[in-house]
């Protein structure tokens, strides 16, 4: 942990990774299964709720300090501002625990409709720096409440107010396991957090970016919920009738600098009714947030001196420059977001582009292999910009590529630089290119897929590198033909791109990657497969078998089949799977072998086996006597909604489990 204000470390913290976080999910399950918390009477948890409440206020000045060496906030708004408001969640929390009651909904005559308020399991908390301890009590607070166990990632710039929170709920009272808090990098712990099939839900604070991200890990995994507040920026409305304008520019200048602009929901634009612009200007309005910060980068107020941007004198063969730019493109018949990544050689300004839907290190290195295959060689420097997936941290000089990133140019002849802050003019060669495809490829033209998009592309490229150019007095391919000579020869052999997913294979015969189902033979149903997608390719591994190989989809159709022969073979295994569950329901419950033939018939394409297992567990968990009772009510009426089956099953058990009680016996 490192003091924003000075650079100095604070503390060292342990960086949680894949293991750590599977720790801390099974000491939280283990936790929510003893009922230790979670079957503990709402009475107690309040206790203990309000006795942490008490106990943060009653370290304001402590958590206070650390968020504030933390994070760079001001001490005197985390004292005032944010440790308060932790203790008071916990504290309306505590209070809400014996006040929330279950319902009775209103129904028909011989019907029961009942709302129960259950905990969910194990709740996986992942929350940004700005507010640390304020933003970790959101969503620890109400999870703790309804009994459930949390697991708790902090930002890695911001861990040690979270880790004092955990030790202040083990002096509440809070049994160990009930809540764990795992610091760690977002990569590591918290990719792993929202992959972990234990997980019941994740709740997520931060950029739209990751959201996404929890968003394919829970589609990955066990399809837990996920619940983002992804923020965004929101402007200031003021109307002619505004009562106040003083309150008015004070609450402008409020909503963009508070915490320092630091807030997902900060107030950067101001839109005003045109009567009252001038008024409001005179109170101070008009300096816009943009122009204090230009202002200060003019007269070097907190930034360092820029330097002067200039001409930039490329050597043939030296250098190539990479980066993305989104925009929008016609394809599949609709206006759709896409990110353009472009690599031009500096010297020659060769240029070769390429449409994606999303941007991430795979699609980086799919990419970059396509555009070195283009130009047939590599120049040994690739500048990027500082904002690019290749960086891991760092600026300038200072910058560290990811490792898989620095390996993957290594292994091709190449390293990764990035532009100094402030001299982004260094990058302009393929800068520059992003505003060419705009005006002029992506202008008139429509794409039935990416794959049609990126041919386009590709002819595009040959177009305009073979043109005349004006502003270089030559052809991009004439120039290039004076330094295709001094690039580094590609290797004769490149390892080929790809990534790894593990799956499990549900009961339709699918694995699912990006929201795209791939189907695999029948008979491994229920398997956990490795799938390694290439650019082209899904290729679904048993160890080192490959059981099946489709074309990788980007868009289209959301299912992607088996060749005919093979997709023979899923619904003959389907078939003598169906026919083995209802011969043993046919077994176990002679009596309503018309019916069970009758609810299969009736299944749902594909669901046939799913509605006999559905059976098949009430028969595993209801006594028989109420069972029987409840189908021989179905067979008489046609009813085949085996949910609505379990409702009648439940409402002839309900008295051995809540018999009434006799008010004379109260009396005595």
């Amino acid at each position: 942990s490192v003091n924003p204000a000075t650079g100095d470390a604070l503390a060292e913290v342990a960086a949680g990774d894949a293991e750590d976080v599977d720790r801390a999910v099974r000491s939280a399950r283990e936790a929510f299964e003893s009922g230790a918390w979670s079957e503990l009477a709402p009475a107690d948890r309040k206790a203990a709720l309000l006795r942490l409440a008490e106990l943060i206020d009653g370290d304001r000045d402590r958590l206070a300090l650390l968020d504030s060496l933390d994070m760079g906030k001001p001490v005197e708004d985390a004292a005032t501002v944010d440790v308060p408001g932790a203790a008071g969640l916990f504290q309306w929390y505590g209070e809400a625990v014996d006040k929330l009651y279950d319902e009775i909904a209103p129904t028909a005559p011989g019907n029961l409709a009942m709302v129960s308020r259950e905990p969910l399991g194990v709740v996986g908390a992942v929350v940004p720096w700005n507010f640390p301890l304020d933003l970790a009590a959101w969503k620890v607070a109400p999870a703790l409440a309804a009994g459930n166990s949390v697991v708790l990632k902090p930002a890695e710039q911001s861990p040690l107010s979270a880790i004092r929170l955990g030790e202040l709920a083990l002096e509440a009272g809070i049994p160990p396991g009930v809540l764990n808090v795992v610091p760690g990098f977002g990569e590591t712990a918290g990719r792993a957090l929202g992959l972990h099939p234990d997980v019941d839900c994740v709740a997520f604070t931060g950029s739209t970016e990751v959201g996404r991200l929890f968003l394919s890990y829970s589609a990955g995994s066990n399809a837990k919920p996920v619940w983002l507040e992804c923020g965004g920026k929101s402007p200031n409305l003021v109307f002619a009738d505004a009562a106040d304008l003083d309150a008015a520019a004070d609450m402008a200048a409020f909503g963009i600098f508070f915490n320092q602009g630091e807030v997902c929901s900060a107030n950067s634009r101001l839109l005003v009714e045109r009567p009252v612009h001038e008024e409001l200007v005179e109170q101070g309005a008009l300096l816009s947030y943009p122009t204090l910060t230009a202002y200060c980068r003019r007269h070097g107020i907190g930034h360092e001196p820029q330097k002067p941007a200039g001409r930039y004198e490329h050597q043939p063969g030296k250098e190539m420059q990479h980066d993305t730019s989104p925009h929008f493109a016609d394809i599949g018949g609709r206006e759709r977001p896409v990110q353009i990544a472009g690599l031009a050689l500096a010297y020659s300004r060769l240029a070769f582009v390429q449409l994606y839907p999303q941007f991430t290190r795979f699609e980086c290195k799919v990419f970059l292999d396509d555009a070195l295959d283009y130009v047939g060689g590599v120049c040994p420097i690739c500048m990027v910009d500082n904002s690019s997936v290749i960086v891991l941290r760092g600026t300038g000089e200072h910058m560290v590529p990811v490792p898989e990133m620095a390996s993957f140019g290594e292994a091709r002849g190449f390293e990764f630089r990035a532009h100094e802050k402030g001299d982004a003019n260094r990058s302009a060669v393929v800068e520059g290119l992003f505003d060419f495809v705009q005006n002029n490829f992506l202008v008139g033209r429509k794409f039935d897929d990416f794959d049609h998009a990126n041919r386009e592309a590709v002819i595009w490229c040959d177009k305009i590198n073979a043109a005349f150019s004006r502003r270089l007095h030559a052809a991009r391919r004439d120039l290039f033909a004076a330094e295709s000579h001094l690039l580094v020869p590609l290797p004769a052999w490149r390892s080929p791109v790809y990534r790894v997913h593990t799956r499990l294979v549900d009961l339709e015969s699918y694995v699912n990657i990006h929201t795209f189902r791939y189907e695999v033979p029948a008979r491994y149903i229920g398997h956990q497969l490795e799938v390694r997608e290439t650019k082209t390719e899904i290729q679904l591994f048993d160890g080192p078998r490959v059981v099946a190989t489709h074309p990788r989809r980007v868009d289209g159709p959301k299912r992607v089949r088996l060749p005919e022969p093979e997709r023979a073979e899923h619904r003959q295994r389907r078939d003598e799977q169906l026919v083995a569950e209802e011969r043993q329901l046919h077994a176990e419950l002679p009596e309503f072998a018309p019916w069970i033939t009758e609810l299969h018939r009736r299944a749902p394409r594909g669901r046939g086996v799913a509605r006999l297992r559905q059976l098949r567990r009430l028969l595993r968990d209801y006594p028989q006597p109420p069972l029987v009772d409840a189908l021989r009510d179905a067979a008489r009426y046609g009813l085949y909604d085996l949910d609505r089956i379990e409702t009648m099953i439940l409402r002839n058990i309900r008295h051995d489990y809540f018999p009434r009680r006799d008010p004379d016996d109260e009396q005595e």
